[in-house]
């Protein structure tokens, strides 16, 4: 809320009195303008006012929305080029830039001896003359003017960095806030970069490259995984030693990127000075590697420190106050394993078995035998054939042959035709497929166009279709030439029915002149017309029907009409076939004789078991066995060398208060130096986060606010960042709105549907190592307001809810429960007139509405018009 001196407040606050004047402060050619209504003395101040003004527009600061809240406060003032007057406003416009510099508008009351009151402060955004130069509109915005168009960040380029690595080139060198780990930095100093436009084999010494400027002899390239030492530079054509410093030479194919070897390669960390770089690692692959050990890290700040390994702090002489780290040479990861066996394994004792197992009481034995002790098994009779032979003596034959003596006549059933015209009419007394031949397009209407639709329509006696089970038509389709334009789809449908089939590839992709034909089945629906059509006219001329058949499967005997040729003549089949001769079989097949079997098989004895077995002595284990000599594995084992380029860092800046952040940016990017935080935040409230993409400041800043629960605004000249919270104070009771004509100047209604949030999933925790996405975060709080849901289905924005700078997991729990309260429900906005005694209150300020029911509500806009004594405010409850 705005505060006053007294004896202004005084005035403000009278109901009844003057009016309050409104004064624009406008500055041209380093001289200041006062414009009003009327020209007048302005006496705590000693200047009169140019009586310019012609009409004021309103001024409006607030938000649009609850959750999309920026919206900038402009106003117009229209001005007339008084002739007596010089200059005059026309010639102030036509010969100053007047958008250079800021203007003031203020709110005083005649005769009072406090100063006028700033309301408004910006810049004129645009000035257009009219009316032959008499009337100049001036439209003003708010100070955001200067800087809604800035954008946070630099961009890694090969002006200022020639040898940077083209992966980096065009992405942003990080701003960091807090601590944050993993970071990608920007490789700045990667070495020359170019390629080869030609294949390369494994034994070329000599070769192009697409541009050679900064590779001289005495330096090496490596292309892919081989090094090269250059020993000559004939324009772009390189003399090589192939192979070199232990790589194998080896066939690189065209476009291969080649890069200069270097003994250092920097990176930069972070676009200005830090606190602390703890750890460094190497990408290679997926794995990072810590290699802060050999690694140079430079804060930004202090004294230039010497070109080194492994030192902290000081500044690098290359990058002056910005944050660096140098490596000496490409990341690698080598699997390699060296190994040794140099002792042998001795074996000093043996196992020996010096007594056994003796049977010292009987013998274990079989002392009776199985015998066949009385007579004999066999077979003393054989099998034979002692009487007649099986013979076949007679055969089958033919002694007739069926012929074909005269036509074949079918008699029943009766299948007739008659023919008379161009019409044929065929009739059938059985269940047979009815088959009508169309032989030209007089059968189809002329493709025509009805509502929209191209056509043509082919109809057949109704009594034709029985009770079918199904219809098969056979159309040809041919695709006229000469035509500019043809259809991309041809359907079949039965009228009256669905569609039946739909082409979108035959048709289309028949050469011009050519014809293709569709078999169409058709199994339901059946009528006694059918139509072929293209959607869409001016396809007349496109296609034509040059044959259709059609085959009736099914139904009872009917009679059907259609146009085709005509049959005569008859078959008969005549004489017969005669089958003679006999089969006959002679003679018998005897078997005679017997099998005997005599004898028979006995066992006699017995198998006895007599005595026992015992052990006597003992194990023992004595001796010795030795195993001498040694087993040596020595040598190297290299399995895949790793080449990496990506370097990210542990890096931390001791700015994380919220406020604080905002305000760097404002005044790095902005240039925005007045800033204030209004309302407290709670104590686990810290940013831990990085800038890595190049976006306008004004949407950085309205990101950052929502993440720390506060709304942004630039007014009167400071940022201003609003603490929100759920139990606002008021500042004032409003006892009654402004009434016109008897009535309240007062409406309600409810905030937006789609401003509801009642499901949220809110990410935090941010890995920088990953590019943004759901899976780049590593912690989540998750919340649901059931009877939300309830009331409005479920309503969520996920894109609100990926917090970058959110790192704590109370912090991350604190604005869930806050915005899920907020925002569950829809909130009632009043809208409603007042007077200017109410004039100190602007945006966000809580108010209670006596003529409301004492409902708490919190400005979301509070309008002006200069040269009323009226506002209009717009708050929710």
């Amino acid at each position: 809320m705005k505060t006053f001196p007294a004896l202004f407040a005084a005035e403000k606050n009278r109901k009844q009195g003057a009016a309050p004047v409104w004064i624009l402060k406008l500055q041209a050619g380093g001289v200041d303008y006062y414009i009003s209504d009327n020209a007048f003395i302005i006496t705590p101040w000693g200047v009169t006012t140019k009586a310019w003004g012609k009409s004021w527009g309103n001024l409006t600061e607030g938000i649009s929305g609850l959750i999309d809240e920026f919206k900038i406060s402009d106003y117009s003032l229209t001005c007339k080029a008084v002739p007596t007057d010089s200059p005059n406003i026309a010639d102030l416009a036509l010969a100053y830039n007047l958008e250079k510099d800021l203007c003031y508008l203020y709110q005083w009351y005649y005769g009072c001896a406090d100063p006028p009151q700033e309301f408004f402060r910006g810049y004129v955004r645009d000035y257009p003359l009219s009316e032959g130069d008499t009337i100049c509109n001036l439209r003003l915005q708010d100070e955001s003017l200067k800087w809604q168009g800035a954008y946070v960040g630099t961009r890694v380029d090969l002006a200022a960095y020639p040898q940077a690595d083209p992966d980096g080139v065009g992405k942003v060198i990080p701003l960091v806030f807090g601590t944050v780990n993993k970071l990608p930095a920007r490789a700045v100093d990667a070495g020359r970069m170019t390629s080869i436009p030609s294949a390369l084999n494994a034994g070329a010494v000599s070769f192009s490259v697409s541009e050679s400027t900064g590779l001289t002899v005495g330096k090496s390239i490596r292309v892919d995984d081989e090094e090269m030492y250059i020993s000559g530079v004939a324009g772009d054509v390189l003399t090589v030693t192939r192979g070199y410093n232990g790589t194998l030479a080896a066939i690189h194919q065209k476009g291969a990127i080649v890069w200069e070897v270097k003994a250092t390669f920097s990176y930069l960390a972070a676009d200005h000075a830090v606190d602390g770089i703890p750890k460094v690692f190497g990408k290679v692959g997926q794995a990072l590697l810590d290699i802060t050990a050999v690694a140079s890290r430079y804060l930004g700040s202090g004294a230039v420190a010497a070109v080194g390994m492994g030192q902290l702090g000081g500044q690098h002489p290359s990058y002056l106050g910005k944050a660096c780290v140098t490596i000496p040479g490409y990341i690698t990861a080598s699997q390699a394993v060296n190994l040794m066996i140099n002792d042998g394994i001795g074996v000093n004792d043996a196992l020996a078995i010096i007594s056994n197992y003796l049977v010292s009481n009987g013998t274990l034995g079989v002392n009776d035998t199985l015998s066949l002790s009385n007579g004999t098994l066999g077979v003393d009779d054989t099998l034979s054939l002692t009487n007649g032979t099986l013979v076949v003596n007679d055969g089958i034959a033919v002694t007739d042959t069926i012929s074909v003596s005269n036509t074949i006549g079918l008699t029943d059933p009766t299948h007739s035709h008659t023919q008379t015209g161009s019409t044929q009419n065929q009739s059938t007394t059985n269940s047979l497929p009815q088959t009508l031949t169309y032989l030209s397009t007089s059968s189809f209407d002329g493709v025509t166009s009805y509502s929209g639709v191209e056509y043509a329509r082919m109809s057949f006696s109704a009594s034709s279709i029985g009770s079918p089970t199904q219809m098969v038509f056979s159309i040809t389709i041919q695709k006229l030439a000469g035509i500019a334009a043809y259809p991309d789809i041809i359907r079949f449908a039965m009228q009256g029915g669905p569609l039946v089939y739909s082409d979108t590839t035959n048709f289309k992709a028949l050469a011009q002149g050519s014809s293709y034909t569709f078999t169409i089945s058709i199994t339901a629906n059946f009528g006694n017309v059918i139509d072929v059509f293209s959607e869409n006219t001016g396809y007349a001329a496109a296609w034509q029907v040059t044959a259709c058949s059609r085959v009736v499967s099914g139904g009872a005997p009917t009679t059907a009409t259609g146009t085709g040729s005509t049959l005569s003549g008859t078959v008969a089949k005549s004489g017969s076939a005669a089958k003679s001769g006999t089969a006959a079989l002679s003679g018998n097949v005897a078997k005679t004789g017997t099998v005997a079997l005599s004898g028979n098989v006995a066992k006699s004895g017995s198998v006895a078991l007599s005595g026992n077995v015992s052990q006597t002595g003992t194990v023992d284990r004595s001796g010795s066995v030795t195993k001498t000599g040694t087993v040596t594995l020595s040598g190297n084992s290299v399995a895949n060398t790793l080449v990496g380029d990506e370097l990210l860092v542990n890096i931390v800046r001791n700015v994380t208060a919220p406020g604080d952040v905002i305000a760097n940016l404002l005044s790095t990017w902005g240039a925005v130096a007045s800033f204030q935080q209004i309302g407290a935040l709670p104590g686990s409230y810290a940013f831990n986060g990085a800038i890595t993409d190049y976006r306008k400041l004004i949407d950085v800043i309205h990101d950052l606010a929502w993440q720390c629960k506060s709304w942004f605004r630039h007014s009167m000249g400071s940022a201003k960042l609003i603490v929100r919270t759920l139990a606002p104070a008021s500042v004032k009771a409003l006892a009654a709105c402004r009434v016109t004509e008897g009535k309240k100047d007062h409406s309600r209604t409810k905030s937006e549907y789609g401003e509801t949030i009642n499901v949220i999933n809110l990410l935090y925790g941010r890995d920088w190592s990953q590019e943004k996405s759901d899976s780049a975060y590593t912690g989540v709080v998750k919340g649901t307001d059931q009877t939300s849901i309830d009331n409005y289905g479920r309503q969520e924005r996920p894109d609100l809810f990926m917090l970058d700078f959110v790192s704590d997991g109370a912090m991350a729990q604190d604005l869930l429960t806050f915005y899920l309260t907020f925002y569950a429900q829809r909130h009632w906005v009043h809208t409603f007139g007042t007077w200017m005694y109410d004039s100190e209150l602007e945006f966000a300020d809580a108010v209670t509405l006596a003529f409301a029911g004492n409902a708490l509500v919190q400005i979301e806009e509070a309008g002006f018009q200069p040269g009323s004594d009226t506002i209009q405010i717009k708050a929710v409850q």
